[in-house]
């Protein structure tokens, strides 16, 4: 980093934590609330360079976990209460595939009727969505099957095509930040 530039005013860095006691000597603000407190800490590291603001510098946590609280608090007026999981799994134990199919497909509506909820609720009772918005939402369901059968000599059904916005992968695909 550079050295601090002379007859300039000292430069503040605003750091968002988790953990008030984060840097030694630093008092800590409490900003807001709720499942994950957020505090912010000033320094002034007397030069004009600033840390990127990459994922893992700071203790950023699970970013998807904070966008649910955050959304679970702008629908807290929905009743009954909308609860959202940003990474929702279900077991499927096989039997047959007429009944693994419909378990599958069952459980992707669940998922859809929880969005389709989610945006109504977003826009009545918090006012976040106009109708217009809530109109080009579309959700999108990424299934991993992780297959644990012992005999796996018929192999799993294929989505049927009706299926819409489903992406089936092998691997999770990290969503963007």
């Amino acid at each position: 980093m550079r050295a601090p530039k002379a007859s300039w005013p000292a430069v503040g860095l605003y750091l968002l934590s988790q953990t008030p006691q984060r840097l030694p000597g630093v008092n800590a603000t409490y900003l807001v609330g709720g499942d994950t407190p957020v505090y912010y800490l000033r320094v002034e590291p007397g030069n004009y360079d600033n840390p990127g603001d990459d994922p893992g510098y700071c203790e950023d946590g699970n970013r998807d976990q904070y966008r649910a609280q955050y959304l679970a608090k702008l629908m807290a007026n929905a009743s009954p209460q909308i609860k959202l999981d940003p990474y929702p799994y279900a077991t499927i134990v096989w039997k047959e595939e007429t009944d693994f199919r419909q378990q599958l497909l069952t459980t992707v509506e669940q998922q859809r009727n929880l969005f389709r909820r989610a945006l109504a609720a977003l826009q009545d009772s918090a006012r976040v969505l106009t109708p217009a918005e809530t109109e080009t939402l579309k959700p999108r369901i990424e299934i991993i099957i992780h297959d644990d059968r012992a005999n796996k000599s018929i192999p799993l059904p294929a989505l049927p095509e009706q299926a819409g916005t489903i992406v089936v992968e092998t691997n999770f695909t990290k969503p963007l930040d």
